[in-house]
């Protein structure tokens, strides 16, 4: 090893130390044997050179994180986001600086931890607007329509609130027809849907659902909402940075 690998390893250890003594929140990804992708919730806890522990992950089954299964983390430190793959190793008792002490997952020392780059998609949220209601039909399951609350939205997906009953109708991998209107655009946009992940909210109470948009078999009504959405999002952005300056 290269005294200049050394020194990125250093660096890179020195940077998650630094997120795990200010307890950075953490999304945690596993894949399940079926191909499924999961997400969870958590936060850094501390890293040693036997390893890296975290709080452990909320919406995350424990058959899904038994030793040897690959962890994804992505946390963000200084305004950067960072991302390392590493291995599960159990589920482990921490104790806190308080003497509580609290469920956590100890994962192996990552051999990398890269920085990712911002997302290609620029997801806003929506929280400052009135409510935005969002049909859903489902597309094997006719029978299936639900209105859910739009949280966030990009131009490449969505995060959508239910109660925990409705979404308990749902399962990771459904396609659904999804409609919805936006403030300040009279056209109402329609999109085919794929539920990636959910997380759930208020003690179990709701939930959170995200879901990708997939091309459908009308390519130009798929470009047309894909560039309204880009355009409404850029707009919230720009909103976004002239509110963190002070502008206007």
């Amino acid at each position: 090893m290269t005294t200049q690998s050394l020194t990125l390893r250093k660096e890179q250890f020195e940077l998650l130390a630094a997120a795990c003594r200010r307890s950075a929140p953490a999304r945690t990804v596993v894949r399940t044997p079926d191909a499924d992708r999961h997400t969870g919730r958590s936060r850094l806890l501390d890293s040693q050179p036997d390893g890296v522990t975290l709080f452990w992950p909320h919406g995350l089954k424990p058959e899904w994180l038994q030793s040897g299964a690959t962890v994804e983390v992505f946390f963000e430190q200084a305004g950067l986001r960072y991302a390392f793959k590493a291995e599960a190793l159990g589920r482990v008792s921490h104790r806190l600086k308080s003497g509580r002490q609290v469920a956590a997952l100890l994962l192996s020392v990552p051999v990398r931890i890269g920085r990712k780059q911002q997302r290609e998609h620029f997801r806003v949220s929506l929280a400052d607007l009135e409510p935005i209601d969002m049909r859903l039909t489902g597309m094997l399951n006719r029978g299936l329509q639900l209105t859910l609350t739009l949280r966030n939205l990009s131009c490449g997906g969505l995060g959508a609130v239910c109660s925990a009953e409705e979404g308990r109708k749902l399962r990771v991998g459904d396609l659904c027809w999804a409609e919805f209107e936006l403030p300040g655009i009279s056209a109402e946009f329609e999109f085919v849907a794929r539920l990636t992940h959910r997380l759930a909210l208020d003690n179990g109470r709701r939930v959170v659902l995200g879901w990708a948009f997939c091309a459908h078999d009308d390519p130009s009504r798929y470009r047309k909402n894909t560039q309204g959405l880009a355009r409404f999002v850029a707009d919230r952005q720009r909103a976004r940075l002239r509110r963190a300056g002070g502008q206007g």
